[in-house]
């Protein structure tokens, strides 16, 4: 049987692959959050300036306690992008996909193509059809454009 090092060796170790967690850990976080927030190149505070919850959430090892634990350290809560669209009719699922996808108004969707929409995960033609009855027209398509 091998020797492995133990719990304080791997922990330097690890911490070693990913100095950078220790910001996040001395904030309260757990190290997989620290470790996957750093990966995701989030490494400060001001890092995440401009983020939405449902991105934050997308993160492995980031639920609602590291998200409360962020907003505890930011002193301001984490926007919802999902609420926006949700407002807008747009159903659930649909309104979480657009958030991931970084759509966050209703002027970004509208300079959209269908094409663009569809290719984000997510987003098939029943999202296609909800995000055009909350636009109030259909979207361009650069297929169309082309015949």
């Amino acid at each position: 049987m091998a020797n492995r090092p133990g719990p304080d060796r791997s922990y330097s170790l690890w911490l070693g692959k990913y100095p950078e967690a220790g910001y996040w850990l001395k904030g309260g976080l757990s190290p997989r959050a620290a470790r996957e927030l750093v990966k995701a190149g989030f490494h400060t505070l001001e890092d995440l300036g401009g983020t939405n919850r449902e991105k934050l959430s997308g993160i492995p090892g980031i639920g609602s306690q590291s998200l409360a634990q962020l907003e505890r350290l930011l002193g301001a809560s984490i926007p919802s992008w999902s609420r926006y669209w949700l407002e807008r009719g747009v159903r659930p699922q649909v309104a979480h996909a657009l958030a991931r996808a970084e759509i966050d108004s209703i002027e970004k969707l509208g300079r959209m193509t269908r094409e663009q929409l569809l290719s984000f995960s997510g987003l098939g033609e029943g999202a296609l059809r909800s995000c055009e009855a909350a636009l109030g027209r259909p979207l361009d398509s650069a297929a169309r454009d082309r015949r």
